[in-house]
C-alpha cells in the first residue's frame, strides 16, 4: 500500500528570510533582461510593493476561510507586476497578460537561488533514496514551490508539489491535508507530515496523519533515522 511524506517548505525546507532577501535580486535581474530597466531598480520595486500586496492576499485569505485562493493569488501576482513596472518607469509590453508573466517570472527567480536548510538537501535525497515516496504541502503556489526546489536541486526528489492552486484551498486548517492526502490517494494514516510550524502539524494530524513531526527541532540529519524507526513500526 501507498505510503507518503509530506514537507511544508518555509522553515522546515527552506530558511524563509533566505528566501525572502534573496528573492527580489533573482527577480530584478530576470526582470531587467526580460523587459529592460536597472535589475536594483526591480528588486527595489519587489521589495516596495510585495508585502503590501501580500498583506492583502492574506486579509482575502482569512476574510474568505481559504476559499477563492486561486482568484487571490492571480490577483496578487497581477497587482505586484504592475505596480513593478510602474515604480521602474518601465512601459508594460503590449498584450501581456500581467498575472499570468507575474507568476512565471517569481516561479523562474525562485529557481535562482537555494535556501534549504542546513542538511535538508542531504536528508531529502537520502529519504527518495531509500524509496520513499515524498510531496512539497506548502501555502505556495505550486509553480513558486516548484521553483525554490529546483533552487535546490531536489525537484526529482519530489513526486508531487501540492500548494493552494492545485488543492483549490488556502491551508488554513485541516481541509488542506483532507485535499492533500485525496489527491495523492493514499490513507491519512499512511503519511508522515513534517513542518516546522506546531499549527500545521496540529492540521495535518487532526486531518489524519499517522504522525506530524518537525524536522528541525532535532536536525534535518535526523529524519532518515526517524522515518524509518516509525515506517518499520506502522508498516
Amino acid at each position: 500500500m501507498d505510503s507518503w511524506i509530506l514537507c511544508d517548505l518555509y522553515d522546515t525546507l527552506v530558511d524563509a528570510e533566505s528566501v525572502r532577501r534573496c528573492w527580489p535580486d533573482a527577480l530584478g535581474a530576470l526582470a531587467a533582461a526580460r523587459w529592460g530597466g536597472s535589475a536594483a531598480a526591480w528588486a527595489a520595486a519587489q521589495r516596495s510593493v510585495e508585502p503590501q500586496i501580500a498583506a492583502a492576499l492574506t486579509e482575502g485569505i482569512v476574510a474568505g476561510g481559504g476559499r477563492g485562493i486561486r482568484q487571490l493569488w492571480h490577483r496578487y501576482f497581477r497587482e505586484v507586476l504592475t505596480r513593478a513596472f510602474s515604480l521602474t518607469d518601465v512601459p508594460i509590453p503590449p498584450g501581456l497578460t500581467l498575472a499570468a508573466a507575474g507568476r512565471q517570472l517569481q516561479a523562474e527567480a525562485a529557481a535562482q537561488f537555494c535556501a534549504a536548510l542546513p542538511g535538508a538537501v542531504t536528508a531529502v535525497r537520502a529519504l527518495h533514496a531509500a524509496g520513499h515516496r515524498l510531496a512539497v504541502a506548502a501555502d505556495l503556489p505550486a509553480p513558486l514551490a516548484a521553483g525554490l526546489l529546483a533552487g535546490c536541486d531536489l525537484t526529482s526528489a519530489f513526486a508531487a508539489v501540492l500548494g493552494p492552486d492545485v488543492l483549490g484551498i488556502a491551508r488554513v486548517g485541516s481541509e488542506f491535508f483532507r485535499r492533500a492526502f485525496a489527491r495523492l490517494r493514499v490513507a491519512p494514516d499512511r503519511c508522515i507530515v513534517f513542518a516546522a510550524r506546531p499549527l500545521v502539524r496540529q492540521w495535518a494530524e487532526a486531518a489524519g496523519a499517522a504522525a506530524a513531526l518537525s524536522p528541525v527541532a532535532a536536525g534535518w540529519e535526523t529524519v532518515p533515522s526517524r522515518v524509518a524507526a516509525l515506517t518499520a513500526a506502522w508498516w
